[in-house]
This record gives structure tokens, C-alpha cells and sequence, in this order.
């Protein structure tokens, strides 16, 4: 298999890839911590909104039939969602009421 992450002296590492997703992090200031899993959490739960089938993600994510973490990404979507819903209500409720009291 070719390497995806190449390096000057050739395959990078996983050692290496960290370090230098650590180095970007630092440069960009960011002060979350962020690892290189967080990109696959990221991708699957994308993935999932998107509304990739249980079948097609556990294919996907190497993960076995009726796996736990299918649900467990699909279930962080619907709050996601739920949440994103509740905001925008609140806003909608903060903007009439700033209408009804002028």
C-alpha cells in the first residue's frame, strides 16, 4: 500500500503525523485540544448526518454489523440537530420579542 502522508525523508510515521498535526495546531493558535482521531469521530459523524446508511458506515469505518458506535454517531447527530433546532427557535423567539416590545 502507498503511503498517504509523506514526509522529506519518505513515510511518515504515526509518531511523525502527530507531531506535526501538534506543530499546525500550535501555529494556528488553536488552544482545543485536537488529536488525529478526532478526525475520523469528525468524518463519521458527518458521514452520519449526512445520512449514511448504518450498513454503509459500519463498511466504511471497519466497524462489525449492528455495531454500537453506528448508533452512538447517528444518536450525536439528532442532538446536534436538536440543538441546533432549539437555537434557532430562540432566536426567532429573542427577535419577536424585540419586535412586540418597541
Amino acid at each position: 500500500m502507498d503511503a498517504l502522508w509523506l514526509g522529506k525523508k519518505g513515510q511518515l510515521t504515526r509518531t511523525g503525523i502527530q507531531m506535526m498535526l501538534a506543530r499546525r495546531v500550535r501555529q494556528a493558535g488553536i488552544t482545543d485540544r485536537i488529536h488525529m482521531h478526532l478526525f475520523r469521530h469528525d468524518s463519521a459523524t458527518r458521514a452520519a448526518d449526512a445520512g449514511l446508511s448504518a450498513e454503509a458506515s459500519e463498511f466504511l469505518y471497519g466497524w462489525t454489523p449492528g455495531s454500537p458506535m453506528t448508533r452512538h454517531y447517528t444518536r450525536a447527530t439528532k442532538v446536534q440537530r436538536a440543538q441546533e433546532a432549539a437555537r434557532k427557535l430562540i432566536d426567532r423567539i429573542q427577535r419577536l420579542n424585540a419586535v412586540v416590545s418597541v
